[in-house]
C-alpha cells in the first residue's frame, strides 16, 4: 500500500515464453478477477491509483503468444500464466485511513499487519502462532519476532525510514508483504 492508500505492484519479468504485455488482474468479492489494465512487459511496476475500498487482491498476467492446445483431458487453462495470489490487501477498512495488510493463511485464519505507512509502531493481529522475519530491501535480517495468537506490537522504530519486507517463516508458501516506514 502506497501514499494516499495506492497499491504499488512490483514483480520480476516472467520466463518461459515471448510475450508484449503484462495483464494486471484484480479480484474483489463482489466482481471476481478483473483485468483493469495491461502494461507493456519492458515495465515491471504497476500503481493501482484509485483502488476500491475494502479487501482485494491483484495478479500479474501474461498471455501466449499463440495460446494453447492443452490435451483435452486437462482442466487447466495452459493460455496464459499467472502469478501467485496468496495475499489479500485491504484499502481503507480501518477508520484512521490507514492501510490494512491481510495476509490470508487459508484455513488457518489471516494475520493483519497495520498501518501502512508506519512511523514504526505496527500492530500485527494472528489467528495462530507464527515467526515474522523483517528484512530491509537488501534482504538483511534486521529482526525476528514470535507472534501469538491475537494483537501484537511490533517497534520497528530503531530502523531507518524505507521500504521492508515482512514475511512468515515455515509457511507452506512462500508469502511476504511490504511495509512502509516514514
Amino acid at each position: 500500500i502506497g501514499l494516499s492508500n495506492t497499491i504499488n505492484l512490483i514483480w520480476d519479468d516472467y520466463e518461459g515464453f515471448p510475450y508484449g504485455t503484462y495483464y494486471i488482474n484484480r479480484f474483489k468479492q463482489n466482481t471476481g478477477w478483473v483485468t483493469i489494465d495491461s502494461i507493456p512487459s519492458n515495465l515491471n511496476s504497476y500503481t493501482d491509483a484509485t483502488p476500491p475500498l475494502g479487501n482485494m487482491r491483484y495478479s500479474i498476467e501474461v498471455k501466449h503468444p499463440d495460446g494453447c492446445d492443452a490435451d483435452a483431458f486437462k482442466a487447466t487453462n495452459y493460455s496464459s500464466s499467472r502469478s501467485n495470489r496468496p495475499s489479500s490487501i485491504s484499502v481503507g477498512a480501518d477508520t484512521t485511513g490507514t492501510g490494512t495488510i491481510i495476509i490470508d493463511q487459508g484455513t488457518e485464519g489471516n494475520i493483519k499487519i497495520y498501518p501502512n505507512p508506519t512511523q514504526g509502531n505496527l500492530v500485527v493481529e494472528s489467528s495462530d502462532k507464527y515467526t515474522l522475519i523483517i528484512q530491509n530491501v537488501l534482504g538483511t535480517e534486521v529482526k525476528r519476532i514470535q507472534i501469538v495468537k491475537g494483537k501484537n506490537a511490533v517497534d520497528i522504530s530503531d530502523q531507518p525510514a524505507g521500504i521492508y519486507l515482512l514475511g512468515i517463516l515455515n509457511q507452506p508458501a512462500e508469502q511476504s508483504v511490504r511495509i512502509i516506514k516514514h
